[in-house]
């Protein structure tokens, strides 16, 4: 049997800010955001056996900037169409509970994503009946990607499978988005949604 403690502190800076360019272009906003993030993870884990008890203590600090910069302009004042682009990160992890495995499966790093995003939104009539769509088109960028994996080691000359998690190349989706709602009647809602995804 495995008991494991997984102690975990983040911090973070971040700031955020829209600049209206009305005077450039009337309905045009900039919009640009910024963060920093400390993570420090730790974790001790024990194997309990009938003949001994192992212990594995790992620590491990994972930081990364993250920001989102965008462009969103009103072309009538129920109608809005933007482009963005931002990054994100998930922090990394152990693998625990395979305490026979070397060291460097230990620790897996952070996952990172970087996109662009172009959209329409709007608020629009149709037979007397309001409505609201938003359309977005996207393409993202994926580095370091957390990739699950089932890998083979010995205990006591018997070779065992464990489910690892490691940081395994990289890929590139593209997609779109569809949402859609309309009211019938005061107080009836009819709302649908359609994605598509390209790997």
């Amino acid at each position: 049997a495995f008991l494991s403690e997984s102690p975990s502190d983040s911090v973070a800076l971040y700031a955020q800010g829209t600049y209206d360019l009305s005077s450039v272009l009337d309905g045009l906003k900039f919009t640009a955001g910024f963060r920093y993030t400390w993570d420090e993870r730790s974790t001790n884990t024990s194997s309990v056996q009938a003949s001994a008890v192992q212990s594995q203590q790992i620590s491990a600090s994972f930081h990364a900037p993250t920001w989102t910069v965008g462009l969103d302009y009103h072309l009538a004042p129920t109608t809005m169409v933007y482009v963005n682009s931002s990054r994100g990160f998930r922090d990394g992890g152990f693998n625990t509970g395979t305490l026979s495995f070397p060291a460097s499966f230990d620790v897996f790093g952070p996952e990172y994503v970087t996109d662009v995003e172009a959209g329409i939104k709007s608020d629009w009539s149709i037979w007397g009946m309001k409505a609201r769509t938003n359309v977005a088109a996207y393409y993202e960028w994926y580095d370091s990607i957390q990739i699950t994996q089932n890998l083979p080691y010995v205990v006591n000359g018997s070779t065992l499978i464990a489910s690892i998690i490691q940081n395994a190349g990289s890929a590139e989706l593209d997609g779109g988005e569809f949402e859609g709602q309309i009211y019938p009647i005061e107080d009836l809602q009819l709302a649908g949604t359609a994605s598509y995804v390209h790997k």
